[in-house]
């Protein structure tokens, strides 16, 4: 089985993808992770050398990469990941994807705890320019989301939660929760 976790930069991916990972006893993948790995090179670095269309093509590679090369992950995709060269399909095709869908205050909030050094796309930003950006982000990638197979929705999401969506049969599944 090939879980893929979707969402916003800052909705837990990594998190619940790593706790999933080890309640399952399944490989986990970080796919940020992987692509500096490869590349030796951070993200915030990749996008700030070589741009944002260098890095979405550099991750469409890798993903299906990783698709071909493992078959059982727990993968943690980046924010963008589902929006560029289809990815959303190749994940769908390949196995299940799961839409994390946080509430926007609730990831603002915590990736400003956080720090927005390791977030490209939002970096130097005041929280007034965080906010509307987040929210024209979320807007252009809600779409993209949506097309997951399962939707979990919230303010605090566990991986217990996802763990029993996924075990739901097929039908149960259609219903978002």
């Amino acid at each position: 089985m090939k879980i893929f976790l979707v969402g916003m930069p800052g909705s837990g991916k990594s998190t619940l993808g790593k706790q999933i990972a080890r309640l399952m006893e399944m490989h986990f993948i970080d796919l940020d992770v992987e692509i500096e790995h490869i590349t030796h090179t951070s993200i915030r670095e990749l996008f700030q050398q070589h741009g944002e269309d260098y890095f979405r093509e550099l991750e469409r590679d890798t993903l299906d990469q990783l698709v071909h090369k493992y078959e059982n992950f727990v993968m943690a995709t980046g924010g963008g990941t589902p929006c560029f060269h289809d990815n959303m399909k190749v994940m769908n095709k390949a196995g299940l994807s799961v839409f994390i869908n946080i509430p926007s205050q609730e990831i603002i909030h915590r990736m400003s705890k956080k720090g927005m050094v390791e977030r490209p796309l939002f970096q130097g930003m005041d929280t007034e320019n965080l906010v509307a950006e987040f929210d024209k982000k979320f807007r252009h990638r809600i779409p993209f989301y949506k097309q997951s197979q399962i939707e979990i929705s919230g303010d605090y999401v566990t991986a217990e939660r996802i763990i029993h969506l996924i075990s739901l049969p097929p039908k149960a599944k259609d219903s978002k929760n």
